[in-house]
């Protein structure tokens, strides 16, 4: 029976390597921050099932730990793979490729802000201005 989602789904190809970068020269071993390659490989393939759902057509992971690189990675196409982009040529998503986020970045910015009180180092009550002296 065929997907009736099928239309609103990327192509993928039977081989990921041949769209994915992996960063070598970024990433550090993670057993040098105390992390099992197991644990990388687990992340690693938790993203490639992912993209095989077709319904993202690029994701780009960077995961530090300790402030140390350990996962600089990137899978699918920037563009030319969408749904709508049938014979588009396909450019493949690198890890410096930049991304638009959209909202995405109030999640991240609002978990940056409680993790900075949660260790003291601002207080949410306070005025921006206390921090960021511009914003006055």
């Amino acid at each position: 029976m065929k997907n009736p989602l099928d239309p609103n789904l990327i192509r993928i190809p039977e081989n990921l390597e041949s769209i994915t970068q992996i960063d070598h020269d970024s990433e550090i071993d993670p057993l040098d921050v105390g992390i099992k390659k197991a644990e990388i490989d687990r992340l690693w393939h938790s993203v490639e099932k992912l993209y095989k759902s077709r319904t993202q057509p690029a994701i780009s992971i960077a995961v530090r730990h300790k402030g140390q690189l350990v996962m600089n990675r990137a899978i699918g196409h920037a563009r030319g793979n969408g749904p709508k982009e049938q014979g588009a040529t396909p450019v493949l998503m690198k890890t410096d490729t930049p991304i638009c986020l959209f909202s995405a970045s109030k999640a991240v910015t609002a978990t940056l802000i409680h993790k900075l009180a949660e260790e003291g180092l601002i207080r949410l009550h306070d005025p921006v201005a206390e921090y960021i002296p511009e914003f006055a």
